[in-house]
Parts: C-alpha cells; structure tokens; sequence
C-alpha cells in the first residue's frame, strides 16, 4: 500500500468545528441558530465536522447536521487500495469513498466511527473532495443519494464546505 497523501498527528490536529449554513437533505435549506438564554443552554450542534480513525485502515469522517430536518449524513473515506462505494466522487488520492449513510438525530452526533442500525446508505455521489495536506481540512463540494428502503423517492444530500476541520478520534 503506497503511504497516504499526508499524515496526520492527534497532537497538531484542532479540535473541530465550523458552523456555516447547513444544506439540508431534499433540497431544504437552513442555519443553526442557538437560542441563547441563560445558563444551562445548550448551544445548538455545528452542521458540519470531520475526525480522524487510524488502524490499519486510516479512515476520515465527514458529517453534517441539518437542524431543520433533524438528520445527519455521515462519509467516510478510507485511505487504502479498496474497492469504492459507489462511483462518482473526485478525492484527493488515495483516498476512496468507502460509504455514506443518513439518519434522523436530534443530537447532532454525526461525526462518529459508525453509523447506527436502520440508517440509509447511499447509492451514488457526484462532486470533489480535495483533502488538504498541510493543515488537515477537507473541502467537500458533493451530493448523494440514499435510498430510503420504503420504496419512495430516493433522499439528496448535499455537502457543501471549504475547511472542514479533521479532529484527532471519532466517538
């Protein structure tokens, strides 16, 4: 296996993340907004964060969290001579997408290792992701699509973002 494009040390990473408008899925669109208040508020989750898996395997995490429709949409990409996914996404090699998923969280924990049961995977993807060597960050400029499995129209995702930050870990 050829070494990947850059190396990345839990001690040099930041600890994510960027709030920007979020895209939601189907088209709808949205910002995050935290409702203030005081003391005890909980601020409202960031749309978009990246981390880290090493192993044998070195994984990244993309996610991103639509308040609006309360979803999250996870990809992964793994930097090894795998078989893709699906095709139709641009990476930065050598990097692959080795899957994509969506599922309902009012929590916003989209950036994790794994993506619980019942989620939706997706089936196809367009666009670029360009993963920058010198200060880990992703750009990702894609759309997926996922199946819902209850026969109606397939769901659209889009990801939309320059400077994700890529956290040392994933939960």
């Amino acid at each position: 296996m050829p070494p990947p494009a850059f190396a990345l040390r839990r001690s040099s990473l930041p600890t994510f993340v960027v709030a920007l408008v979020a895209w939601g899925c189907g088209g709808r669109a949205g910002t995050v907004v935290d409702s203030g208040g005081t003391g005890g508020t909980t601020p409202a989750p960031a749309p978009y964060a990246g981390c880290h898996v090493a192993g044998d395997i070195d994984r990244l995490v993309l996610a991103k969290y639509d308040a609006q429709s309360e979803r999250c949409v996870r990809l992964v990409l793994a930097a090894d001579s795998g078989i893709p996914a699906f095709t139709g996404l641009t990476i930065t090699a050598p990097w692959y997408a080795e899957s994509a998923s969506s599922w309902p969280s009012d929590t916003g924990d989209c950036a994790r290792r794994d993506s619980p049961s019942g989620a939706w995977r997706a089936t196809s993807g367009s666009g670029t992701i360009t993963i920058a060597a010198s200060s880990a960050t992703v750009g990702v400029d894609a759309t997926l699509i996922f199946r819902t499995g209850d026969a109606g129209a397939p769901q659209i995702a889009e990801l939309k973002k320059q400077g994700v930050s890529i956290s040392a870990g994933c939960p």
